[in-house]
């Protein structure tokens, strides 16, 4: 998930690396590194995050981008669902589903409807076959 979040912010975030030290911690890329500073604040969380932990800091940032594999959602959508709740205070939710073969496909659109009428400000993208790319 690294790679995609440096591609798209131009950022230069570390890989995963399998240490206790690097698990559930957080990368923030504030911009200075561009000519013209970016306007806006990345982050890149390593391992798994809890929801207290996510609860503390989200109200760190404005907008969440979440990516998620479209299999992962589709067998775990509650779980997703309770990750963006705490993430509907006033701010935006860009939800990318990756690895998507058909974005009509019944279990997706199912798990998107859930969505949808959990968290009304979640806007929902997709990516498909993100895993075949480099990126």
């Amino acid at each position: 998930k690294t790679p995609l979040v440096n591609a798209l912010f131009e950022a230069n975030f570390e890989q995963s690396m399998n240490s206790k030290y690097f698990r559930e911690t957080i990368d923030v890329d504030f911009g200075y590194h561009f000519v013209e500073r970016r306007s806006v604040n990345v982050a890149d969380v390593h391992g798994d995050l809890s929801i207290e932990t996510l609860k503390r800091i989200c109200q760190l940032f404005n907008g969440f981008l979440v990516h998620v594999q479209s299999t992962y959602l589709t067998s775990n959508t509650s779980d997703v669902i309770q990750f963006l709740r705490p993430l509907s205070h006033p701010s935006y939710i860009l939800l990318l589903i990756r690895d998507l073969d058909d974005e009509d496909d019944e279990e997706i659109q199912t798990a998107i409807t859930s969505i949808r009428s959990a968290c009304s400000n979640c806007q929902i993208f997709f990516l498909p076959k993100v895993a075949d790319k480099n990126t």
